[in-house]
């Protein structure tokens, strides 16, 4: 799971996928946000099954079903279920490997249930909640030679940022 070289061609995708995110991140008109993330996440899932990250490859796979469903025609339930039903899944997974005695594994676990819950009740400040414990998450397995890490603690980090924005929009400027 850990890299101790750098692979700039593997963090060149995956660079270019969180360049393509933060573009959807300022762009306001639905479709094409949605492109951009959809390109994104298939960039960003590339380049961390290259770097043969678990952990990431998992949390973009959560985030690529979620960007996919929300071109569906179906109901709210089912965008906001496919998240919270692949999270789940996910942390059986880890459950069951013996991977949750880690403090760091279960704190990258929280981010991304947050994460999902965001998403399936559109709340600001639980996506503030995932994007922290991500970046965080991302930040220490970089620290402890997962090259991959910082690009994540990056795009964590801008999330993170935009969910402040959007917590300050919701309860303080509109008073």
């Amino acid at each position: 799971m850990s890299t101790t070289k750098i692979n700039w061609r593997n963090n060149a995708i995956g660079i270019f996928g969180l360049l393509l995110v933060i573009i959807g991140n300022l762009i306001s008109v639905p479709v094409t946000q949605k492109i951009l993330y959809l390109f994104g996440s298939i960039f960003l899932l590339t380049s961390s099954s290259l770097e043969k990250n678990k952990f990431f490859v998992l949390l973009q796979i959560v985030v690529l079903a979620g960007t996919l469903i929300a071109f569906a025609p179906v109901g709210d339930g089912i965008k906001a279920g496919v998240p919270i039903v692949l999270t789940a899944i996910i942390m059986v997974y880890f459950a069951i490997a013996g991977e949750l005695k880690n403090r760091i594994t279960i704190l990258g676990c929280l981010g991304l249930l947050f994460l999902a819950a965001g998403y399936a009740i559109l709340n600001p400040i639980v996506y503030f909640l995932g994007g922290a414990f991500l970046t965080a998450y991302s930040f220490i397995v970089y620290r402890q030679g997962v090259q991959i890490g910082l690009l994540f603690a990056v795009l964590n980090f801008i999330f993170t940022i935009t969910s402040m924005v959007s917590i300050y929009h919701h309860y303080f400027a509109s008073n």
